[in-house]
């Protein structure tokens, strides 16, 4: 589905809303599972004595570590496009308030999503120093 939106937002335009939410679940579907194993491993690994699992975990963790990025990238490239379509569109439709408006949101959802994306990578960070 992740794949699927992103071809539908490199097409162009304006998201509709419900184009909005669709790309957000598509991409909640996609991190979720990823930062709870990160939090399963990181658990793990605290609580694992063995040197060889040790290796094996940070071997996994940093696999998880490196998806959760590789996808955190690709929403927030694609983020920085929609925010900057929404703001060129919302100056053209200065003269024409409930389109304005419109575009407005679209540009305070992309926001509020990138501002998740980046909080998902300082935990990322954050349980990479522990």
């Amino acid at each position: 589905m992740a794949a699927f939106m992103k071809e539908v937002c490199d097409m162009g335009g304006i998201l509709q809303q419900e184009e909005r939410n669709l790309l957000s679940v598509a991409y909640k579907n996609v991190i979720g599972p990823l930062r709870r194993a990160l939090r399963i491993t990181n658990s793990v690994q605290q609580k694992t004595a063995d040197e060889r699992k040790l290796k094996t975990i940070a071997e996994y963790k940093k696999g998880l570590e490196g998806k959760i990025k590789q996808v955190c990238d690709e929403v927030q490239e694609i983020l920085i496009q929609l925010i900057k379509g929404a703001k060129v569109e919302a100056d053209k439709s200065a003269y024409d308030r409930e389109t304005a408006e419109k575009l407005e949101e679209s540009h305070v959802f992309f926001l509020k999503m990138q501002g998740d994306y980046y909080t998902t990578i300082g935990m990322r960070r954050k349980l990479r120093k522990k």
